[in-house]
């Protein structure tokens, strides 16, 4: 079904010739690709993303924590001039956050050109060749639509810092707020590869809405604060969200907005990717990202979720 998709596990060394500054982060990531077009017999022309822990940086202006999530996504040319021989060569992009864990989180963003070489052994050294993610199917099985839907039922949580703007004052807080949320996500089976459908989603997150901070007179320092009641902290949200289903993993991208939330702080738009790993046909762990305003950082999402 997947001719021209392939996956496994890296390691990877960065330096960035500023050891003193930023340190040199040592990442194991997870990482999968496949051939999205065939451009001759010798060429195509593909994708392939990785998603990582790193560890090893030195806390600067930029990146607070000594480990970070690492996010690559590349897009390749393959070239095999031979059956055995295979090069790739692409523009790359590599990100890395803290999923605001701790402050300050402004990130690191790499942009380079991706250079490497594959020598492949076994007795199946063709079956890439002339092999395109888009290669014919044979029709689906199922033919009422009911048979084309399955139903993803998600549960997650994480830890965040807190900020608290008042009064034209910014405070951030540098210890660890739990959140968590359940996700449910009904998915309609478009093809063996996409499949698209809404969800609801519900977060309760205790560094929302934190507020009347007092400030020491001597050095400004924050020396407590007011947080809202639970309900106040937990908001409910609808989003559209689009699944590319693969071998082992599914990249799940949504964006949605909160229809139920008492305070400012949970009045907004949102976008969540999520990548699922299915350790059975029916359970997935999943380890997410969501943004508020569709681009400021929010939260990490470490998460277990089955499919119905």
């Amino acid at each position: 079904m997947y001719p021209a998709v392939y996956q496994g596990l890296g390691l990877s060394y960065h330096t960035l010739y500023s050891h003193d500054l930023t340190g040199s982060p040592v990442t194991l990531y997870l990482f999968q690709g496949a051939r999205v077009a065939e451009i001759s017999p010798e060429w195509s022309f593909g994708y392939e993303w990785n998603l990582g822990w790193s560890y090893g940086w030195k806390p600067n202006g930029v990146v607070s924590s000594r480990s970070n999530i690492c996010i690559t996504v590349a897009l390749p040319f393959y070239w095999k001039p031979s059956p055995s021989w295979e090069v790739q060569i692409g523009p790359e992009y590599t990100h890395f956050s803290n999923g605001d864990t701790s402050f300050p989180n402004g990130g690191a963003n790499l942009f380079g050109i991706k250079a490497g070489i594959t020598r492949i052994y076994g007795n199946d050294m063709d079956r890439c060749p002339g092999r395109s993610f888009f290669a014919p199917e044979e029709e689906l099985k199922e033919s009422m639509f009911k048979d084309r839907i399955h139903y993803d039922i998600m549960a997650y949580g994480a830890w965040r810092s807190a900020r608290i703007v008042s009064n034209s004052s910014f405070h951030l807080i540098n210890r660890p707020f739990v959140l968590g949320g359940i996700n449910f996500n009904p998915l309609y089976r478009l093809n063996r590869y996409f499949c698209a459908g809404p969800a609801l989603d519900l977060q309760t997150d205790t560094s929302t809405g934190l507020h009347d901070p007092i400030v020491s007179e001597n050095n400004g320092e924050l020396i407590s604060y007011s947080s809202p009641s639970f309900w106040d902290q937990t908001s409910c949200g609808l989003s559209v969200r689009g699944e590319l289903q693969m071998p082992y993993f599914s990249i799940n991208l949504g964006v949605g907005h909160n229809v139920i939330g008492n305070i400012s702080d949970t009045k907004r738009f949102y976008t969540t990717y999520n990548l699922k790993t299915f350790v059975s046909k029916k359970m997935f762990l999943c380890l997410g990202y969501r943004l508020s305003f569709l681009q400021y950082t929010h939260n990490l999402m470490f998460g277990i979720g089955f499919r119905l």
